[in-house]
């Protein structure tokens, strides 16, 4: 079977969808039976990593979200002559030609509108949706999701494959520039973006609230930027000297901060999967964590939820995991066992029998 892949979302900041994308090719790389063809950007890191040293590479000279990009990777991919083109995010170019399965994660550029411009809600009604639903397949990381998608375009062609969870994920006891940072004090992490469905202005007044009752509570460090809204609220509490933003940092880095950080929290209002949760859990960090949308589907019983829409009930979680040492510890062996239940080589072999479905079973 020749394979067509998307990779232009990985970089080494290693994004959802990149890391999504990574994983996929770099084990589907182990299928002999597969001739992987790789459409990349000209600065992609997987034109110089062995894993890919004998695979086939098209180059995309123009930007990811420009609609010349997409007759461009059109063309390309129709001239490459596949079996089946996997677009593993939502920029899918109307190809005639080849077959194709499109993945989409989950639909928040819908959900929360807020925080995209007209022109996305446009792409994703004018094209991600008909590109959708001419896919041979549609994939996507959970129930919830599943759910969600089949709502929104009326189909039942859509199939789960849960994401998984790196072996590079492990505790790990190192030094980093951050961790030198923060003088050795105890620190919340907290892996997010600034946009609204992470619900991180919520966590700022809950974490406010707690430090005013404790002075000696946990510092608070998020892998964000922060916006002015943000900052305004760090100011306005004076708690410059407590919470730390940082942006894109490596993983190696982040797995440092996740086996240092005396736990983990996510406060979304909206995930298709929640992969921080897992890569928390495998570096033996306790998670707390919002009850909304996919996260109890993944999380399961081995983190403590809180409503995401209340600060009062995200600050008695930040409260319980300070001073409920007995709660941590459990946390920790839940999310252990928990976090077995995911793994790359599975989704991918998933994602491989799919293609088998498509090909040899002549699907649209």
């Amino acid at each position: 079977m020749r394979i067509g892949i998307d990779t232009r979302f990985y970089n080494k900041a290693f994004n959802g969808i990149g890391r999504y994308t990574y994983e996929l090719c770099s084990n589907l790389v182990k299928f002999k039976d597969l001739e992987l063809v790789l459409f990349v950007n000209p600065s992609s890191p997987i034109l110089y990593d062995d894993k890919f040293l004998n695979v086939e590479k098209i180059i995309i000279k123009e930007k990811l979200f420009s609609l010349t990009s997409l007759f461009t990777l059109a063309k390309k991919i129709d001239n490459a002559k596949l079996d089946i083109y996997h677009s593993p995010s939502f920029i899918m170019p109307f190809v005639k030609k080849t077959k194709t399965i499109m993945t989409i994660h989950d639909l928040i550029h819908l959900k929360f509108s807020e925080d995209y411009t007209f022109f996305h809600k446009l792409y994703y009604e004018k094209i991600v949706k008909k590109n959708a639903l001419k896919a041979s397949r549609i994939i996507t990381d959970s129930e919830y999701s599943k759910k969600d998608i089949k709502e929104w375009l009326n189909t039942d062609n859509i199939k789960v494959t849960y994401m998984g969870i790196s072996e590079n994920f492990s505790p790990s006891l190192g030094f980093s520039d951050t961790l030198t940072n923060l003088d050795g004090e105890n620190f919340i992490l907290c892996v997010a973006n600034n946009k609204t469905h992470k619900n991180l202005k919520r966590l700022l007044y809950a974490y406010a609230n707690i430090k005013n009752k404790y002075e000696n509570f946990y510092k608070l460090l998020i892998i964000s930027s922060k916006n002015s809204e943000l900052e305004n609220i760090v100011k306005e509490n004076i708690l410059e000297n407590d919470i730390t933003f940082i942006n894109n940092i490596v993983e190696n880095e982040l797995i440092l901060l996740y086996s240092h950080a005396m736990f983990f929290i996510l406060p979304s209002l909206y995930e298709g999967f929640g992969l921080p949760i897992l890569e928390a859990m495998a570096c033996n960090c306790p998670v707390t964590c919002s009850n909304q949308t996919s996260i109890p589907e993944i999380a399961k019983d081995a983190v403590l939820y809180f409503n995401p829409y209340k600060v009062k009930n995200i600050e008695e979680a930040l409260e319980r995991m300070f001073f409920d040492k007995e709660l941590t510890e459990t946390l920790i062996s839940k999310g252990k066992d928990q976090v077995k239940n995911f793994s790359w080589e599975k989704t991918v072999f998933e994602t491989y029998n799919i293609y088998l479905e498509i090909v040899k079973f002549g699907l649209k």
